[in-house]
């Protein structure tokens, strides 16, 4: 019987181990012979189907190490636990390089799922080469926008399948009779890794200059980024209308309180947080980076798109949705994202992965 081998060495509770838990969970639902490799299982265990047999490096699990060492630890412990047999089918969720390249050495089938647009991480023409004829080895290239498999045949000339994030299960999570204890001037809400490709420096910057606005922003996440922006919202006296919150494991809560979801993005796949903001009904102010966010919003139809990296531009939406907020267009354009949200459902979406796998 083929083993069907999950590959993700850092899973974090974000958009890529939301989508890696449903797609696993789904297929382990029907199949018993699953098996996901990863570095930190035991913290990710409880979010797992039972049938699901993990391969883990608990020995080396509460390390901090490098991202790459991670990444060759498990192929280790896969090697260790498989050794060089054939015929399985491999799914990457990252480090899809690594990967395909154990797959192509021990003569196994790989479906490799891309999560961010590529023409932001190959910054060099070497670089680009590499990756291309890496990725032409891969069996079957996942990518969840079709603005990503446009980019991703453009950068590599590869082509790709198109799946949509399975996420409208969300709306189960939300309970819409929660009776939250969160300040009700909380109106401006960000979720992300606070890292360069999230850019909340950009938030920042444009909500230094509404000081004369009434608001409240709420950035809920955690990274690199934290003391930087910590330190410009002290330097800049925003204490009182900006904080930054994390170790929150259930954003619901604050996106129910909230009134607009902002993305500030440089770059994304097809980013989950967005979809979730419609599911609960929020106006949605996002950058037009590549991909996903025009895709979600319908080319601006279902919310404002700012460009791409530009705080003065953010800040003319901000403005404009103030103007706005209580009209028919605000409305108007919630209600667009929330009909259409049928693009993104869960055993739609779902089914696609598990029929995708039984090709190979």
């Amino acid at each position: 019987m083929k083993k069907i081998i999950f590959f993700c060495p850092t899973v974090e509770l974000g958009g890529v181990g939301k989508n890696l838990f449903k797609v696993i969970n789904f297929y382990a639902n029907k199949e018993k012979n699953v098996y996901l490799v990863t570095f930190n299982g035991k913290i990710i265990s409880k979010h797992l189907n039972k049938n699901i047999k993990l391969i883990d490096t608990t020995f080396f699990g509460s390390l901090k190490l490098p991202y790459l060492l991670k990444v060759i630890l498990c192929i280790i412990n896969y090697l260790f636990t498989f050794g060089l047999k054939r015929k399985n089918i491999f799914i990457s969720f990252q480090s899809n390089l690594y990967f395909i390249l154990l797959a192509k050495i021990t003569g196994n089938k790989i479906i490799a799922r891309s999560n961010a647009a590529p023409n932001y991480y190959i910054n060099s023409t070497f670089k680009k080469l590499i990756f291309k004829f890496i990725y032409n080895l891969a069996d079957i290239i996942v990518v969840n926008s079709y603005e990503f498999k446009k980019i991703f045949f453009k950068v590599f000339n590869v082509n790709s399948k198109v799946i949509y994030n399975p996420a409208t299960n969300f709306k189960k999570k939300i309970n819409f009779k929660y009776k939250s204890k969160l300040n009700k001037e909380v109106n401006f809400l960000n979720v992300g890794r606070l890292t360069f490709q999230k850019n909340q420096i950009l938030l920042l910057r444009s909500f230094n200059e509404l000081k004369y606005l009434n608001y409240k922003l709420i950035i809920i996440g955690y990274g690199s980024d934290e003391k930087r922006l910590k330190n410009y919202i002290i330097n800049n006296k925003l204490q009182n209308r900006i904080k930054i919150i994390n170790n929150i494991s259930n954003i619901a809560p604050y996106l129910k309180k909230s009134e607009v979801f902002i993305l500030s993005s440089i770059f994304e796949g097809l980013p989950n947080v967005l979809i979730e903001a419609q599911i609960a009904k929020k106006f949605i102010i996002s950058s037009n980076c590549p991909t996903g966010p025009k895709e979600i919003l319908m080319n601006g139809k279902a919310g404002y798109l700012f460009k791409n990296n530009d705080y003065h531009d953010l800040k003319i939406k901000i403005k404009k949705y103030f103007i706005k907020k209580n009209t028919n267009d605000i409305k108007k354009k919630i209600k667009f994202g929330y009909d259409n949200l049928y693009r993104f459902d869960e055993k739609t979406n779902l089914l696609k992965y598990y029929k995708l796998i039984h090709k190979l």
